[in-house]
């Protein structure tokens, strides 16, 4: 279901789907009816928000089909999101549908609100030893912790050249679900 459909909201979506796969209790207890056409999200932060139903035009705008096929849970989501982000941003604010004002954000803070607990940050950008992000990384899946990646908005190469554009598109989250220590990957 978890099916990105547009740009902007992967960091979203990656913290999401990793929910999913490991914690899904978290997200299905997350999430209640609040009455005709409403819903009730209690993030593990404490915050909670209601939202109404997402109309068919945000749903058509902002969802792939697989995400549709699933049902209005990551709708719902998406909306609650929505409303928090407009509540702490004017400009978003300004957008009627709550549930078009998630392009961009952080998936570090995402994976914050689905656990409660706060998020360490690994900096790859030549400020981090590569052992110390090998570590975490190893740590990390043993613990089985949420765990996710970003790519810059511009990347470079260590000799500051900007790369071929590859399989990873530039200014992008995703989601951690392993990690390979004797294959580096």
């Amino acid at each position: 279901a978890v099916r990105q459909s547009r740009e902007g909201d992967c960091w979203l979506l990656a913290t999401t789907g990793w929910m999913v796969k490991h914690r899904p209790d978290v997200v299905r207890n997350a999430i209640e009816p609040a009455g005709e056409g409403r819903w009730r999200v209690r993030f593990a932060d404490g915050e909670v928000v209601e939202v109404s139903t997402p109309t068919v035009t945000e749903l058509i705008t902002v969802n792939s089909q697989a995400t549709l096929k699933e049902g209005l849970w990551l709708p719902v989501v998406k909306e609650a999101m929505g409303e928090i982000i407009g509540e702490s941003n004017a400009k978003k604010a300004e957008i009627e549908a709550e549930s078009l004002r998630i392009v961009g954000g952080s998936g570090a803070r995402m994976f914050q609100r689905w656990t409660g607990h706060k998020v360490r940050t690994v900096r790859l950008e030549g400020r981090t030893p590569v052992e110390e992000v090998r570590k975490a990384l190893v740590d990390g899946v043993a613990r089985k912790a949420a765990m996710g990646a970003g790519t810059p908005k511009e990347p470079k190469a260590a000799d500051g050249t900007v790369p071929p554009r590859g399989s990873i598109p530039p200014n992008h989250a995703l989601a951690i679900f392993g990690f390979d220590a004797e294959r580096d990957m």
